[in-house]
């Protein structure tokens, strides 16, 4: 069965990976730029991606493997994100594979091809947590920690669109900022539903939707969705239980997604979940489905819970 659906994956990118023609992205000011100070010492962590060129008109998906060297095992207290330029997105990731070398710059695609070797690597990733505006940052609650082995493995993942006449840098600072270990600390463990099978017709407004029950008792803290530019609003509700039906996020804006928390979290019994609806319009001439690059669509539900 995992043969069968990274066959998929890989066909389903394949069938996207077209090059692009002036791709559109919201503008961010980036003469007055000013990168990050890192976490104090002994308080976390920096990690720098790029710099690296994206060509006028055009936009660039590339990965960085960074091994975090630490002997001792970390807790995360908080996640700090800065992107410099047009971005679309960044994902941070756990890399548990051995086929790459460290601060190498990887492309999704090369010349308008996709990178098929690049592409399966997404087998040996665990999301860990990502962003798409130019600035994000991610507090976890006082009793709930992200913890990383000694010698974590992270493959950075970054995503521009160089919507201008002329090159373009970008660069990503990423400061894990970490805490004691406290001993009744509770695992965040995140959320990342992923719906690739959803087609857009042609000049039609479609509502996708789908339901996810989770088999155990869960403290839902965080939710937040990704789509692309043709999304036009995103909502999730709880499903199952007294609260069922009650709408808990809403995001209006594609590229400016909220990142919800709950405080107390949601409590979601085992058998109870949530449902997603989101509405796109699709515009053009051309049927429109799940792909990777900025013309393309997506559909995901991310956030964190723990037991």
């Amino acid at each position: 069965m995992l043969k069968n659906l990274l066959l998929l994956f890989t066909v389903t990118l394949l069938i996207n990976s077209c090059s692009l023609n002036q791709p559109t992205q919201p503008e961010v000011a980036i003469d007055t730029f000013v990168p990050p100070a890192p976490p104090p010492t002994g308080k976390g962590i920096q990690l720098i991606l790029g710099p690296f060129d994206i060509e006028k008109y055009n936009e660039r998906e590339v990965y960085m493997f960074k091994n975090l060297v630490n002997t001792d095992s970390l807790f995360l207290d908080s996640i700090s994100i800065v992107m410099k330029g047009f971005s679309h997105h960044f994902i941070l990731y756990k890399y548990t594979g051995s086929d790459v070398s460290e601060n190498v710059l990887r492309d999704l695609y090369t010349n308008g091809i996709l990178n098929i070797p690049e592409a399966q690597r997404t087998l040996n990733r665990k999301f860990v947590f990502g962003a798409q505006t130019p600035s994000a940052y991610f507090k976890l609650p006082n009793n709930v920690t992200l913890p990383l082995k000694p010698n974590f493995g992270m493959d950075l993942n970054s995503h521009f669109v160089n919507a201008t006449g002329g090159k373009m840098s970008g660069q990503v600072w990423v400061n894990l900022y970490t805490r004691p270990k406290i001993g009744s600390s509770k695992v965040a463990i995140p959320i990342f539903h992923n719906n690739t099978s959803f087609v857009l017709p042609a000049q039609k407004i479609t509502t996708i939707s789908g339901t996810y029950l989770f088999p155990e008792k869960i403290n839902l803290f965080n939710l937040t969705s990704h789509a692309h530019k043709r999304n036009t609003n995103f909502k999730i509700y709880l499903k199952g239980g007294s609260r069922d039906g009650e709408l808990v996020y809403e995001s209006k804006d594609w590229h400016n997604p909220p990142l919800v928390s709950f405080d107390p979290p949601l409590v979601v019994e085992a058998g109870q979940g949530y449902r997603y609806e989101a509405i796109y319009n699709n515009e053009t001439s051309g049927t429109k489905s799940f792909g990777l690059t900025s013309e393309d669509e997506m559909c995901i539900v991310i956030g964190y819970y723990f037991q």
